[in-house]
């Protein structure tokens, strides 16, 4: 038995262990819940705490903190695990476009200008105009993705797409596609209707043929519209106001063508007619569209007008006969009237005619240095070698800039008056310009040419210095360099930038800012100036290949020396993108369903100061765009799509526990505060505040008193008036959340709730917890359950 005894205590030992290891209690890791996906379910009460290792609550969107020090206090095992950003592929825009190459039922290119396209991205039961281009001259449809005038399309996001196309000659169609990130690719469609040239054979009533008619035809061509579509936009989240808070106000189908088919337009004389081709006359008419061909005619013809209508299918148009009972005397008086020449006669141009080509016909080439002009003009030719893309640029009195010469390869050309003194310079049309330089002796009814050539200091920019998705969101960046005056020395905010309180302070510390939503700075600041001073260029930064960048090209009179005390200072601009081919309703520019301004959402930073000679500065890239506080995010699908319409809000993460416990309450039953005097409700809120009692706190919010456990909850609702805090966030069109004017503390822990799929304030769709950084808090992706 001795013998046995080790082996049996070692036994025992493993069994021990054995079971301890299968307990579901024991220590262990604790998981990490970067966003926590809420279910869309109506929360619970707070569950109890089942130790600080307890896994997360699978019905809820995290577990609720344990009891005792706020977690700014517990031990860094058992702070909130954090959301870990994600700066991949997500954060960048699809970057998608999709040509449409349009052709009839026969084959042939159709024109495109003779079409018009709307384009629709489809997001679960929602809709959202996206932007398309009809590129005259060609037979393409481009889906190229939102814009702004002036700035380079973004591309599309990956999903599924509506096309409309409606026209008036060929025909409307609908076409469904998809798209995935950063696709090119070309497609073609084929249109219902098709061209057709019908021959009308005029004659006498003897049989002859009718040599002359009054005026070449006009034909009117429709076609029946799209079914219409109702295509909603996603309801708002309607969030509630705090009740001491002033409520907010919440407040092109198929068409008709005409035109000539066989000449160009040209007024109506009585006494004037066009020849026939031995009486036949061809006319351009459109298969399957409703056309009407209308022939003015008059009493010599027996008909003031002869008009066919209908879709020219049959094949009898080929030779149509058509007999007028025209005057005894036509063919004298006819010898009387205007005669009119037409090459061929009878409209037989358009047997032949290739209307598409006549649309896509290149310009001629057109050369400065040999090209005729009028005796009385004399014409500079400049040419220039430059390590930029020059401009030429005149002026006639070397000060200012009148025009610029028109740019053919590396010649330009302008013409002048050879006795009006004029000068010229070459220019980047932005910073870098050599002095005017007096226009030389010009001969009359000759060219002249110079050749110059002009060397700037180049100076690279980047948005380096851009946190990952403000790079991203910043589809266009304005580089502002300008003067400040004395005194200098700190960072000068933009008055037009306000500070707006999320409503992170301590529960005694309420703050009575008045709610924000953040969807845009609404005034445009792009051409505010430093307070006190004064703008000397706007560089514009554009997005190519994910690359942000561009250069300053710095000559010997691009910066004027500062003047005493002045210092040079600059601030960058982020914009984004949005829909520009957009209607109007009244002075507003307007979704289709009223509810959207498609303003772009824009980001302005502070004005900085820089010490140091400015020349120095430029020359050696020192001014670099900056943002110096912000808070973004984007927030995308499940295809990596930005999702538009997501809505959010923010509070400390310490007021988390409260904030859950009273959205338990308000599920289980609704009660809203919309007090009649907001005023006196303030005033009665703040005597609470500083002495809660039963009796104050159950006059403010009623019976919810039962039903919430603990003052600070009761205190929370009457403050507020639902679980949340008053910070609003909206993504744009693309998904991006940016904002510089929420006051996130540095090193503190906060939790944003987000709204997607859901649209109901109580069932937030994503958890985020984070801890707000110095300068800017750059939460990354976020990913959401996609619309559906």
């Amino acid at each position: 038995m001795r013998r046995l005894a080790p082996v049996i205590l070692v036994l025992v030992v493993l069994l021990a262990g054995l079971w301890w290891l299968l307990q579901d209690n024991r220590p262990g890791p604790v998981p990490r819940n970067e966003v926590a996906l809420v279910p869309d379910t109506a929360p619970r009460a707070p569950a109890p705490a089942r130790g600080p290792h307890a896994p997360p609550d699978t019905h809820d969107a995290a577990p609720p903190p344990p009891p005792g020090p706020p977690p700014q206090a517990a031990p860094a095992a058992d702070e909130p695990e954090l959301h870990r950003p994600d700066y991949g592929h997500a954060i960048w825009r699809g970057g998608a476009r999709i040509e449409f190459e349009l052709a009839d039922a026969a084959g042939n290119p159709v024109p495109a200008q003779f079409c018009r396209a709307t384009l629709w991205r489809q997001l679960g039961s929602w809709w959202l105009r996206d932007e398309c281009e009809v590129q005259g001259g060609t037979s393409l449809v481009v889906c190229h993705g939102l814009g702004e005038p002036g700035i380079p399309p973004a591309g599309l996001e990956p999903g599924e797409y509506e096309l409309d196309i409606q026209s008036a000659r060929y025909g409307a169609l609908r076409h469904r596609f998809s798209v995935r990130a950063g696709e090119q690719r070309r497609e073609r469609l084929l249109l219902p209707n098709w061209t057709r040239t019908i021959c009308l054979r005029f004659a006498h009533p003897d049989g002859s043929p009718l040599l002359w008619i009054k005026t070449p035809p006009v034909v009117s061509v429709s076609s029946p519209d799209l079914p219409e579509v109702e295509r909603p936009g996603a309801p708002p989240v309607n969030f509630r106001t705090a009740p001491t808070d002033e409520p907010a106000n919440e407040g092109m189908g198929g068409g008709w063508f005409s035109s000539r088919s066989s000449s160009s337009r040209r007024p109506s004389r009585d006494n004037q007619v066009y020849p026939t081709d031995q009486g036949r006359y061809w006319v351009r008419v459109w298969v399957g569209a409703d056309n009407t061909i209308r022939f003015p005619l008059g009493e010599l013809w027996g008909t003031q007008e002869f008009t066919l209508s209908g879709r020219f299918t049959e094949s009898h148009w080929d030779d149509y006969p058509v007999t007028l009972n025209t005057a005894g005397d036509f063919a004298q008086r006819v010898e009387t009237m205007d005669k009119r020449q037409a090459d061929p006669p009878g409209g037989r141009q358009v047997i032949a005619a290739d209307e598409y080509a006549e649309f896509t016909r290149p310009a001629e080439a057109w050369d400065p240095l040999t090209a005729p002009m009028r005796p009385d003009q004399a014409r500079l030719v400049v040419r220039v070698t430059a390590n930029f893309e020059p401009q030429v640029q005149f002026s006639y009195d070397g000060v200012k800039t009148n025009g610029a010469f028109s740019r053919h390869g590396e010649l330009f050309s302008a013409y002048f008056v050879p006795d009006k003194p004029a000068y010229f310079r070459i220019s980047d049309g932005g910073w870098f310009a050599t002095a005017w330089e007096r226009i030389p002796e010009l001969s009359p009814g000759r060219v002249t040419e110079a050749r110059r050539d002009a060397t700037a200091l180049i100076v690279r920019v980047t948005c380096d210095g851009l946190s990952p998705t403000l790079k991203a969101f910043a589809h266009t960046v304005d580089l502002d360099i300008g003067m400040l005056k004395a005194p200098a020395g700190r960072d000068v905010e933009d008055p037009r930038i306000t500070e707006d309180s999320s409503d992170n302070g301590s529960d005694e510390d309420r703050s009575s800012d008045k709610p924000t939503m953040e969807l845009a700075e609404r005034p445009d600041p792009r051409y505010q100036t430093p307070p006190g001073g004064s703008v000397l260029h706007k560089l514009v930064l554009r997005q190519r290949d994910r690359e942000t960048s561009g250069e300053l090209r710095l000559g010997p009179a691009s910066l004027p020396a500062p003047a005493a005390g002045e210092q040079l200072t600059s601030r960058a601009h982020l914009r984004g993108v949005a829909l520009f081919n957009r209607p109007w309703r009244g002075s507003y520019e307007l979704s289709l369903d009223g509810r959207d301004v498609f303003t772009p959402l824009t980001f302005d930073g502070t004005w900085r100061a820089h010490d140091g000679d400015p020349a120095v500065l430029l020359a050696g890239g020192s001014v670099q765009p900056r943002v110096d506080r912000a808070f973004c995010l984007r927030a995308v699908g499940q295809l990596d799509e930005g999702l538009p319409w997501v809505c959010g809000t923010i509070m400390e993460y310490r007021h988390d526990e409260t904030a859950r416990a009273v959205r338990a309450m308000l599920a289980d039953r609704d009660h809203e505060l919309s007090p009649p005097d907001r005023k006196a409700y303030a005033r009665e809120l703040a005597e609470v505040e500083a002495a809660p009692t039963e009796a104050g706190l159950r006059a403010l919010i009623g019976d919810a008193w039962d039903r919430l456990d603990t003052d600070t909850q009761r205190l929370w609702f009457a403050r507020h008036g639902t679980w949340y805090g008053r910070t609003r966030l909206c993504s744009d069109e693309q998904g991006y959340v940016v904002t510089g004017s929420l006051k996130l503390e540095p090193g503190r822990v906060y939790v944003l709730y987000l709204w997607s799929n859901s649209r109901n304030e109580l069932h937030p769709d994503a958890r985020v917890v984070f801890k707000a950084a110095e300068g800017v808090t750059d939460l990354g992706a976020i990913r959401m359950p996609s619309y559906r």
